[in-house]
């Protein structure tokens, strides 16, 4: 229970991640706008922690929020998902193969251990699927 509820949570954080990336393209001139402004007020004010922390942010979002850049990122991640997802099912494979090989030998202890292994596999391969489709569909959309 512990495990799906922490791999939960790693989804959902590796989701808002993904959906800020995605945002950033469309985003860049709101965010600058909001950071202008903040800037503005920061030098009204004579806070000059802010103001240079303000024009380091203003500076990091010019240097690295364009649309090409979103878009490599995303690229990224699709690769790594698409080994990740390469990786699970290899994984299937050789536990499936230790399986049928626990099975042939009729070692009972054997066959729920490996059957174990395959379900939760099987869930981790679902997970990475459903996150590479997620990510597809975001640089679908990117590149439109």
């Amino acid at each position: 229970m512990k495990k799906v509820a922490l791999t939960l949570l790693a989804l959902l954080s590796l989701s808002l991640v993904f959906t800020m990336k995605a945002k950033a393209a469309q985003d860049c001139a709101t965010r600058h706008a909001a950071i202008s402004e903040e800037l503005r007020y920061a030098e009204a004010n004579n806070n000059y922690s802010r103001i240079n922390g303000l024009r380091s942010a203003l500076a990091e979002l010019n240097a690295h929020c364009t649309r090409s850049n979103v878009i490599s990122d995303t690229q990224r991640q699709l690769d790594k998902l698409k080994d990740k997802v390469a990786d699970k099912q290899q994984s299937i494979g050789e536990i499936e193969f230790d399986l049928r090989r626990a099975r042939v030998d009729a070692d009972a202890k054997k066959i729920r251990k490996y059957q174990h292994k395959l379900e939760d596999k099987q869930e981790e391969l679902a997970e990475a699927q459903q996150e590479l489709a997620r990510v597809q569909n975001e640089m679908s959309a990117l590149r439109k």
